[in-house]
């Protein structure tokens, strides 16, 4: 998948490797502002389960005086149950 939104944009792609186990990889990229007040203000990926759960997946947040904040990910990883879609959504931390 692939998106883009106020957020941030980015891709993710969430391979089954067999049984409960998936390897996601992708990118997220943010632009951000860097909010010293409220704390760090991020793009977050979730991998959506089913039809209501979800789990939080792959996050950049924007850091001071850097313009636009970038993660590259290659991971595996378990989910409870097989992956239905992703969504791209600011949080905080």
């Amino acid at each position: 998948m692939t998106t883009s939104n106020s957020a941030g944009d980015g891709q993710i792609s969430v391979c089954p490797q067999g049984g409960s186990s998936y390897h996601v990889t992708g990118y997220i990229e943010t632009s951000m502002p860097y909010d010293p007040w409220n704390g760090p203000i991020c793009a977050e990926w979730f991998i959506s389960q089913g039809s209501t759960n979800y789990t939080s997946g792959p996050i950049v947040c924007a850091k001071a005086g850097v313009p636009t904040s970038k993660n590259t990910f290659d991971y595996t990883t378990t989910l409870s149950a097989a992956p239905t879609g992703a969504w791209l959504q600011q949080a905080w931390i």
